[in-house]
């Protein structure tokens, strides 16, 4: 049993908790790719749950970018995590190694969060 989405759900509340808009839109982004297991219907209902939170349109996109796009790879039942592990004849234990995947949202995370802070200051 793999437990690595409900750990980056688990992650996703906690950054959520910072109320922050990209910790939220973490949050939706798995639920959305865990359900619709693509890349394609997930930004979609993401940007239609989401765009309350962002005032500029770049920094949704970015956030969607961010989020959506990259953590749908994590999830061992979607497309964009099930054809490449499927091709390499790799366990789901694959997605533990692609590092990327987890650092991108991070650094967003904390950049946005660093640069809400300076302008609030």
């Amino acid at each position: 049993m793999n437990f690595l989405p409900l750990g980056l759900f688990a992650a996703g509340l906690l950054f959520c908790l910072v109320f922050t808009a990209f910790g939220c839109t973490i949050v939706v982004s798995l639920a959305s790719v865990a359900i619709a297991c693509n890349q394609t219907l997930s930004p979609i209902m993401v940007q239609e749950l989401c765009q309350s939170l962002y005032d500029d349109k770049e920094e949704m996109a970015l956030a969607l970018e961010d989020t959506t796009i990259v953590l749908a790879a994590l999830v061992p039942w979607s497309v964009a995590a099930a054809v490449p592990l499927a091709a390499l004849g790799a366990s789901s234990w694959g997605i533990a190694a692609a590092v990327y995947l987890y650092l991108q949202p991070l650094w967003s995370w904390l950049r946005t969060s660093f640069r809400k802070r300076e302008q609030g200051a």
